[in-house]
C-alpha cells in the first residue's frame, strides 16, 4: 500500500516502516534494514496481549498478508477498514509460532485499557512499547516492536548501507513514536501541535502538512 501511494504521488523513495521494524527502498525494491520477533518472544507477547483480553493486529512476513487478525481483534472499527486489503484472519498463535512479526498494534483504544498492558510490556519484555494519543483513530494507541527498533534504527541501517553519516541526518516528527529518532538526529525539525516531547526538543518548528509545512523545511536546510 505504500508503496502504491508513493508511486500515485510520483515519489518512490526509501522509506523505514512499521516505526523502524523495516526498511525498503522503493526504487529498486531492496530491504535494507529489517527486525522481527523471535518466535518465543513473540508468543510471549501476545500472550500479555490476551490475558488483557485484547487480541492485537500483527504485521507479518507473509506473501499473502501483511496484517494477521483474529476473527475477533481489539483494534478499533476504523483502523480494520483502513487495513481491509492487507488484512487475512489467522490463528494469532499459530501466526506467532510460524511467521516473521515486526510489530504488534491495538489502535482507537482507552487509555485505561492499553496503559497496564504497556506498563507489563516494558517491564517484563524484550520489547521496545509505545503508548501515544492516537491522532487518526482517537483515543490511544499501542505499538510494539523488538527491543532497540525505532524510526533511528531503520535510518541508521539506510546510512550504513550508503555509507552516509547519520551526524547530517535531518528528521521531522510530531508524535511519541518520533522521539527517538528526533533525538539522535543532527537537525531536529518537530512540528507544531504534536507531542510536548517534540516541541521541546526541536530545534525548529514547521506548520503540519495541511498548513504547507513541509514547503518550510527545504529553508530550515539551507539556512
Amino acid at each position: 500500500m505504500t508503496k502504491q501511494r508513493l508511486g500515485n504521488a510520483g515519489l518512490l523513495l526509501p522509506c523505514v516502516l512499521l516505526d523502524g521494524a523495516i526498511g525498503i527502498d522503493f526504487r529498486t525494491d531492496e530491504r535494507f534494514h529489517e527486525a522481527v520477533f523471535g518466535p518465543q518472544a513473540a508468543s510471549e507477547v501476545l500472550a500479555a496481549f490476551q490475558a488483557h483480553g485484547l487480541d492485537p493486529c500483527l504485521y507479518v512476513d507473509d506473501p499473502l498478508i501483511d496484517v494477521a487478525v483474529s476473527r475477533t481483534p481489539s483494534t478499533c472499527v476504523a483502523h480494520l477498514e483502513r487495513l481491509d486489503p492487507l488484512v487475512g484472519t489467522r490463528d494469532l498463535a499459530d501466526s506467532v509460532a510460524t511467521m516473521g512479526i515486526y510489530a504488534f498494534s491495538v489502535l482507537g483504544l482507552d487509555r485505561r485499557v492499553l496503559a497496564p498492558l504497556a506498563a507489563e510490556l516494558e517491564d517484563g519484555c524484550d520489547t521496545t512499547v509505545v503508548l501515544y494519543p492516537e491522532p487518526v483513530y482517537g483515543n490511544w494507541g499501542l505499538v510494539v516492536n523488538p527491543q532497540g527498533v525505532s524510526k533511528w534504527s531503520g535510518i541508521e541501517a539506510y546510512c550504513a548501507r550508503h555509507r552516509l553519516a547519520t551526524e547530517e541526518v535531518a528528521a521531522v516528527g510530531d508524535g511519541l513514536n518520533d522521539v527517538a529518532m528526533l533525538r539522535q538526529a543532527a537537525v531536529r525539525i518537530g512540528v507544531r501541535g504534536g507531542c510536548d516531547e517534540i516541541v521541546e526538543m526541536a530545534d525548529a518548528l514547521i506548520d503540519p502538512p495541511e498548513g504547507r509545512g513541509w514547503q518550510a523545511i527545504l529553508g530550515l536546510l539551507n539556512s
